[in-house]
């Protein structure tokens, strides 16, 4: 059940006054006197709107208020959720909510424990902050005013999600990974600028990003979209479809398994100081520079494009491919390579200042100066 953003709490308790299960009315319920440190399913923690007391079960809706809930879940299902205010829960064991509804304020999940949600809908500009613990999302949506939504996974946390609602047109969260925290997605996920640090992971079958890595990983079916990583940091795909993207630094690098596909048009790929790209073709329209001593990028097979595809070797930077077909290849400088295995077709090559170009077979135009060469 999807929850609107326009629909306010009071009328979907109101809603589900109507609704029965299998105990006869579905019943809201507040936990009582926050904050409260006790089991979730203890009767003595919660009062219901009728007075009759016992504890949300399913089909039923339970009210967090502003508090810090220390809950021993041990496998609870509520109907719905809705947390007002400031809420942290020290999770112990997992708590089932059908559907999660956030009121634009922060939200701290710590402990052992995950909550598992589905469908969540957050109403606000707020936050979830998953501190060593577990988050499980399905059928999430942030809605249209939620212009910061943020999820911040710390210490090692774990969210995994499936089936985001209406990516392209509500707004999109803002992931901040850090200290070997993951989130793990079924199908396509779009976030919107994101943060990846000390080893944290963001993976998905197909994902669409604007990343920043700092020793960060991103691991994807078809990646989308642009990046920024540092220290170490791996972007992983079987295929791309890439804007913007700077790589600084060995250690860093981009390798996809299959072939790239056309992005934005003349995106700028850059590798510097020894990062590294490597493909299993490239038939995309951007335009790489391999820029450094130990910066190479490195194509099993044909690298071809409309574009024509544009690759700059420099200062000490390799390249090669098994072939070329209607690219453009630029070795500026003494030290800088690039090599093929097989033959270069309609492709433009310029070797300046004492690049060199090592290959096969050339069909098409080339110009060298100051005692450039190919072998």
């Amino acid at each position: 059940m999807r929850i609107l953003p326009w629909i306010s709490a009071q009328a979907i308790c109101g809603l589900l006054l109507l609704l029965t299960d299998s105990r006869g009315m579905a019943d809201t319920f507040a936990w009582k006197n926050p904050p409260v440190s006790g089991a979730f399913n203890v009767a003595g923690n919660w009062q219901n709107a009728d007075g009759n007391g016992g504890y949300p079960g399913a089909g039923d809706f339970a009210i967090f208020r502003d508090g810090v809930y220390t809950v021993a879940c041990d496998g609870a299902t509520a109907g719905m959720t809705e947390l007002i205010g400031t809420v942290t829960f020290q999770l112990n064991g997992n708590y089932s909510a059908g559907s999660y509804l956030q009121g634009g304020h922060p939200v701290v999940l710590q402990g052992g424990g995950t909550l598992q949600t589905g469908p969540f809908s957050s109403l606000g500009d707020g936050s979830i902050l998953v501190n060593g613990s577990g988050l499980t999302m399905d059928n999430f949506d942030f809605g249209t005013s939620s212009l910061q939504s943020r999820i911040l996974g710390i210490n090692g946390a774990r969210i995994t999600s499936s089936v985001q609602l209406n990516g392209s047109t509500h707004s999109l969260p803002q992931p901040r990974l850090e200290s070997g925290s993951e989130w793990h997605h079924t199908g396509a996920l779009i976030v919107n600028k994101c943060f990846i640090s000390g080893g944290s992971l963001l993976a998905a079958d197909e994902l669409s990003v604007r990343a920043e890595l700092d020793a960060g990983r991103i691991q994807a079916g078809l990646l989308k979209g642009s990046g920024h990583a540092i220290n170490g940091s791996t972007v992983t795909a079987v295929t791309t479809s890439l804007s913007e993207w700077l790589l600084e630094g060995s250690g860093n690098s981009i390798n996809v398994s299959g072939t790239t596909l056309p992005g934005l048009i003349y995106a700028d790929i850059s590798l510097k100081s020894g990062a590294t790209f490597s493909a299993g073709a490239l038939a995309d329209n951007s335009w790489y520079t391999v820029d450094g001593s130990g910066s190479q990028l490195t194509v099993a097979g044909l690298i071809t494009s409309d574009g024509p595809q544009k690759i700059t070797i420099q200062k000490l930077g390799q390249g090669s491919a098994a072939s070329l077909s209607r690219a453009f290849v630029i070795v500026r400088d003494a030290g800088s390579l690039f090599s093929y295995s097989n033959k270069a077709e309609d492709s433009t090559v310029q070797i300046l200042n004492g690049g060199r170009i090592n290959g096969g077979d050339f069909v098409g135009p080339s110009a060298s100066t100051n005692s450039a060469g190919i072998s």
